[in-house]
């Protein structure tokens, strides 16, 4: 079977035929399978892929059939994962945990080559750009991770991580494309961010998705140029959609993460978790920031997602994280006195009056930035504050008190739009000025 397959890699060389090529792989990952003996050999195994995977990174080297990898990365893959779960568990003594590493490396080692020493020859294409430096990153912190943790070298991770920065900063100076420099760098910035002491916790994961999220950005928006062709703007739109998928990632645990942590909050806003919310805070703002930037050609901006809409998306979650991260850390101040109907009302009356305060905050933003983007958002947040104060929170209240408060509500209200009806505020654009007759209008 070994002869078969080197037969068809000759002949997809000497043919110049990619098609047989991936025939050959094909071949080649099927042999192990339908020869396999249920025993394990892991020597043997990861010899014979990375064998494969050696003469594949050489082949796209010589020949520009670069999709080859996407049959090769993730074949090794799965067959690593396979022989993990079946042996590691019982296959587990210091001699063999050295091997399994050291196979780790290897694989690792040799799928950065195709980013690598890149002549002007030689074809640039997002799949050895981007992708396979991205995913043979995360493939092998993922399995140094689980080797460790489960033989409970634990303390070994963070130096793992700085490791990796380390190994991705000294990459940046090896002749590489541009974009793949970038990726290395934002991957080096991930590490780091990382690289803090791991603990039992998954808010670090969190960390290092918010991280990524806004530093590929960073890197995709610093690679867009809007006069090339729409060639060149292949490269910083995947790094535009794999920006906006990790910050999905981070901003969906920064939701969970209470019920997933499932930790006892003994200090309101003085904790982990708000300071969790506060890094994703500022991760998204920087979003929001770099994503906010005026192009000189909108329209060849078709890409999904477009800045606007990660923009608008950012600015969003910024504000519905603040909201969520305070009201949280207010319900821990309130909690050791559950059951106290006069705590509760005080708690009540505590959080609408945050929210009354941020929509009003978030209000002078939209009037400073002249946004009605901003100013909706104040004012849907203000009308819901509105409807749970009077509906939830003065419900205990006598009635002289509930009178009042309608009163000074609605002259404030009544203020308010008498302020912006009569522009006190300058918001309304000056009215163009008229243009001249034409020649021909003129004439009629």
């Amino acid at each position: 079977m070994i002869m078969v397959t080197a037969w068809n890699a000759y002949m997809s060389w000497s043919q110049n035929s990619q098609v047989l090529a991936a025939y050959a792989l094909a071949g080649a990952f099927a042999t192990p399978l339908l020869l396999s003996s249920g025993g394990n050999h892991e020597v043997f195994l990861f010899t014979y892929i990375l064998a494969i995977d050696v003469a594949t990174v050489l082949l796209v080297r010589l020949k520009p059939w670069p999709r080859l990898l996407f049959g090769v990365f993730p074949a090794t893959v799965a067959f690593f994962i396979g022989w993990y779960v079946e042996w590691f568990d019982v296959y587990n003594t210091p001699k063999p945990l050295v091997v399994t590493e050291v196979f780790i490396a290897l694989f690792f080692l040799t799928f950065l080559l195709p980013s690598l020493f890149r002549n002007e020859k030689q074809t640039s294409t997002p799949v050895t750009e981007i992708l396979l430096p991205l995913a043979n990153a995360i493939f092998a912190a993922l399995a140094f991770y689980s080797v460790l943790q489960d033989t409970g070298n634990h303390d070994f991770l963070p130096w793992l991580a700085v490791i990796y920065a380390a190994l991705y900063l000294g990459l940046m100076r090896l002749p590489q494309p541009r974009i793949t420099s970038a990726v290395h760098l934002s991957l080096a910035i991930v590490f780091l961010t990382i690289a803090i002491p791991l603990k039992a916790s998954g808010r670090w994961i969190i960390v290092g998705w918010l991280a990524e999220g806004a530093t590929l950005l960073w890197v995709a928006a610093r690679l867009s140029n809007p006069k090339s062709d729409e060639a060149d703007f292949a490269a910083p739109q995947i790094l535009r959609r794999l920006a906006a998928a990790a910050l999905v990632l981070g901003v969906c645990g920064l939701l969970i993460e209470p019920f997933w942590l499932n930790e006892r909050i003994d200090t309101a806003f003085f904790n982990l978790r708000f300071a969790t919310a506060l890094f994703g805070l500022a991760a998204l703002g920087l979003s929001a920031f770099i994503a906010h930037r005026p192009l000189s050609h909108p329209n060849k901006d078709t890409a999904f997602p477009s800045w606007l809409l990660i923009a608008g998306s950012s600015i969003v979650a910024f504000n519905f994280i603040a909201i969520l991260a305070c009201l949280r850390e207010l319900d821990s101040a309130w909690q050791v006195t559950a059951g106290n109907p006069e705590a509760d009302l005080q708690k009540a009356l505590a959080i609408s009056a945050f929210l009354m305060l941020y929509g009003a905050a978030l209000l002078a933003v939209g009037f400073w930035k002249r946004s009605a983007f901003i100013r909706w958002q104040a004012l849907l947040l203000l009308v819901f504050t509105i409807g749970k104060a009077f509906l939830y929170d003065l419900r205990n209240l006598s009635q002289g008190y509930r009178v009042l408060s309608f009163l000074g509500l609605g002259a404030l209200l009544m203020a308010i739009s008498f302020a912006y009806q009569k522009d006190w505020l300058a918001l309304r654009l000056p009215n163009p000025s008229p243009a001249p007759p034409t020649q021909e209008g003129t004439d009629q």
